[in-house]
């Protein structure tokens, strides 16, 4: 059995790693995988961050100004909202019908 770096991360080349040349530490901080590519978790929060400020800077250079754009966004928020809760019902329906096994039904005769 390996025995475990005695850094605080658990990371090779992590916070307190004294030849550290500091990428590592960045990298250990943003989640980057090996492919060099962040985790979903931050695509997510960089997506809606970006999202955030396309709205802010829409809203500074649009013609209608800063309350026609906010009545946009409420309308574009009310869109998704009903969407999103749409799809967790029909998620939930799945759920039920395939704990109690009524997808069988269908496989078995395929």
């Amino acid at each position: 059995m390996k025995a475990k770096d005695s850094n605080s991360s658990g990371v090779k080349g992590g916070p307190d790693n004294a030849d550290d040349d500091g990428g590592s530490r960045i990298r250990a901080r943003l989640h980057v995988n090996r492919h060099g590519a962040l985790d979903q978790d931050h695509k997510s929060a960089v997506a809606l961050l970006a999202a955030g400020l396309m709205w802010t800077l829409y809203s500074f250079a649009s013609p209608i100004g800063v309350e026609g754009v906010v009545h946009q966004l409420t309308e574009k928020l009310a869109e998704t909202a009903a969407i999103v809760f749409f799809l967790i019902s029909a998620m939930t329906i799945v759920e039920v019908v395939d704990g109690h096994g009524g997808f069988e039904v269908i496989t078995n005769r395929i």
